[in-house]
């Protein structure tokens, strides 16, 4: 076995003899049979249970799977408590803990169509153990991604509205020479913003039903092909010459997907995007 294998298998042995793990999954890279799993790739965990608290008082349990090099405890998005643990030789493990009622007689299919990150069960999960013997009785498939919605004309402007304030910061902070916060918000905030255009984007070209990847994996496989070569363009150096050069070849890009979609779905583009966009340029 592989050094993740036996990791996963001390795991394994570990969860059967705890009666309040009700279920556990594998989810990511690891999960899938498509070859996007390498060396590189962590193993990712979900486990389901009517005790969670019991988890979150301490590690010490970690130290059960090998020698444990660091750990540290995060909710996720939607609160679920997540540990993060790297062992010797650099293995990495993430496990999320789904607190399960104890009052629910609820199988594993139910489970996991509870689960709130749908798009992570899209890209394959793997059942690791299922003391509920529901797993056989139903096919579960998750459901589809609400992201595969394309805009409206209301949401269209919006997202834009958003850019170009957050644009206009960032101009700001680059004038007065605050490389700290002009990076996080061209590098950051900004990018998250254009991610959003990049996925409508490849939709408005391709189709709604264009297979798009959660937050931003493998966009040089979805995003359309100008737009991903024009992407290393869009990031920065810690300098204040570059952050310049970065924020605009960003608003560039962003501008081009815009019109193009408006152009596609017929919307009409935000009215002060021009006035904006030369203060900036200005500025």
């Amino acid at each position: 076995m592989d050094d993740y294998e036996a990791l996963e298998a001390r795991i394994l042995a570990w969860a059967a003899a705890r009666e309040e793990l009700l279920a556990g999954l594998v989810v990511g890279s690891r999960a899938r049979s498509d070859g996007t799993a390498d060396q590189w790739s962590d193993l990712d965990l979900i486990l389901f249970t009517n005790s969670p608290q019991s988890y979150m008082e301490d590690s010490s349990w970690l130290d059960e799977f090998g020698e444990l090099w660091a750990t540290s405890l995060s909710p996720t998005g939607s609160g679920y408590p997540e540990w993060f643990a790297l062992y010797a030789g650099g293995l990495k493990v993430d496990i999320v803990f789904v607190p399960v009622q104890p009052t629910d007689q609820h199988g594993l299919p139910q489970m996991l169509a509870d689960f709130a990150f749908q798009d992570v069960l899209q890209r394959g999960l793997r059942i690791l153990f299922d003391k509920t013997g529901t797993s056989n009785q139903e096919p579960y498939l998750p459901a589809p991604s609400a992201a595969r919605a394309l805009p409206n004309q209301r949401e269209f402007q919006d997202a834009e509205a958003h850019f170009w304030n957050v644009a206009a910061k960032a101009a700001r902070l680059i004038k007065r020479n605050d490389q700290w916060r002009a990076k996080q918000a061209c590098d950051s905030e900004l990018k998250a913003c254009l991610l959003t255009m990049l996925e409508w984007h490849a939709r408005a070209v391709y189709g709604p039903e264009w297979d798009i990847w959660y937050e931003g994996r493998f966009v040089a496989d979805w995003a359309e092909t100008r737009a991903v070569s024009a992407l290393a363009g869009t990031f920065a150096t810690y300098d204040q010459i570059d952050l310049r050069r970065a924020l605009l070849a960003t608003m560039e890009l962003y501008r081009r997907l815009a019109d193009e979609i408006a152009g596609l779905m017929n919307y009409s583009r935000l009215p002060k995007e021009e006035q904006i966009a030369a203060w900036i340029n200005q500025l």
